[in-house]
């Protein structure tokens, strides 16, 4: 078991062996309904190989919603993310691409603070407490993992980057895993 540092945020987490391109495929469909409603267009591109993370799978996919919800809802023309999920310099990685509003020098140093919201007054309006930044990176650290921004541009858009330890073993792939984009079928 894997015990994350801040007991608020993360209890003990079960460590088990994951395609970290599974989590990436579940979180864009968890996303789809919103997605189709706001015009958006959510892509991946995933690595041909597995991607295999010891992480608890459930945190993985909360700190992958939050990352899809705010690129869904911080934007002001019809919303554009990709995913991509792959092996970097030894570590299993999760690019989140969006064309959203982006954040000013100022606000991208605050962002994983608890209670930082975009100073955008175009987004008065939308609900929560600016806690969903400061959440997924404190479960990416209970994984052993680490949640940055890549880039950060006003009017451009966001990058941020899951970086998460490879598995010492290798996962199951089970058969519904698409490449590239399209999702496949189970058999």
């Amino acid at each position: 078991m894997l015990r994350g540092e801040d007991p608020g945020v993360a209890q003990d987490l079960e460590s088990l062996a994951n395609d970290l391109r599974e989590a990436v495929q579940e979180a864009v469909r968890r996303a789809a309904g919103r997605a189709d409603v706001s015009g958006a267009q959510i892509s991946t591109r995933l690595s041909d190989a597995p991607v295999p993370v010891d992480a608890d799978s459930r945190q993985i996919g909360r700190i992958l919603d939050n990352l899809i919800h705010n690129s869904l809802t911080y934007v002001t023309r019809p919303p554009r993310v990709q995913l991509q999920s792959n092996v970097e310099r030894g570590r299993a990685v999760v690019r989140v691409i969006d064309n959203g509003v982006g954040l000013g020098e100022g606000e991208r140093t605050e962002m994983f603070e608890p209670f930082r919201r975009t100073k955008n007054p175009a987004f008065n309006g939308v609900p929560g407490l600016g806690l969903g930044l400061y959440a997924s990176r404190k479960l990416a650290e209970a994984n052993r993992g680490t949640l940055t921004v890549e880039r950060t541009e006003p009017g451009v858009g966001t990058s941020f980057i899951l970086g998460l330890p490879l598995a010492k073993s290798k996962p199951a792939v089970p058969p519904n895993i698409a490449v590239n984009g399209a999702l496949g079928e189970k058999n």
